[in-house]
């Protein structure tokens, strides 16, 4: 998996950054900026989270082989496959 590695974090709400390289901006270009700025920070959040969120599913899948939490693990194998580009 190709991903920009390191400790993801957000700058001024709505950039998210590794180093001094920009992964995500979610301010967007909008006429209700103001009116949609705590959804674009919540949604930065989520971004700066998703490296940790992979190497978490990718844990659960492999001490879960045999699926015994059938419904947690067809989400994590199904999430997992979206964030590797993989069609389900």
């Amino acid at each position: 998996m190709k991903f920009t590695k390191g400790e993801w974090t957000v700058e001024d709400g709505t950039q998210v950054v590794c180093g001094n390289r920009l992964v995500a901006n979610t301010g967007g270009y909008t006429t209700n900026y103001s009116l949609e700025r705590e959804t674009n920070e919540a949604n930065a959040q989520l971004i700066a989270a998703a490296p940790e969120l992979y190497e978490a599913l990718k844990h659960y899948v492999e001490l879960d082989k045999d699926g015994i939490f059938k419904d947690m693990y067809l989400l994590a194998t199904t999430a997992l496959a979206k964030a590797e580009g993989k069609s389900c």
